[in-house]
């Protein structure tokens, strides 16, 4: 098991899907590839799972800021891509996806695991704080 560092920051990218569909963001920057990506939430957390074969943890990067959660990260084509491709459905190459998760987090608790070609992130739920009565005051 492989535990993947947490910097709390944020980096913009894209957020659209299916794959393997490519966007330049801006002129001469390299296309990037889209990251399919599950959320979930239990009671206490949000949890977010990504497939990411072919990824080697050190090309991972992720990224989280109030309630945006990125990942980036570079997967090597395992051949010659300059070959003649009869089919092709995986990007290979720089790939991005930011999440807005669905409530606020302790982003200082996140925590990831990069397991047999797969990213799994907890991030601990913000306790909800309780309501506080305001008094009505009739002039």
């Amino acid at each position: 098991m492989f535990e993947v560092q947490v910097p709390v920051e944020f980096t913009a990218a894209t957020s659209a899907w299916p794959a393997p569909a490519v966007q330049t963001p801006w002129p001469g920057e390299s296309p990037e590839g889209q990251l399919a990506v599950d959320v979930v939430q239990t009671d206490d957390d949000v949890i977010i799972v990504a497939p990411l074969a072919g990824t080697k943890p050190e090309h991972i990067e992720i990224h989280l800021h109030n309630d945006c959660l990125t990942i980036r990260g570079y997967r090597e084509a395992p051949v010659d891509l300059s070959a003649q491709q009869v089919h092709q459905e995986c990007f290979w190459g720089k790939f991005s996806r930011t999440i807005v998760l669905p409530v606020e987090v302790e982003n200082h608790l996140a925590r990831a695991e990069f397991k047999q070609g797969l990213l799994t992130i907890h991030i601990p739920k913000r306790a909800r704080l309780n309501t506080i009565p305001i008094m009505v005051i009739d002039e």
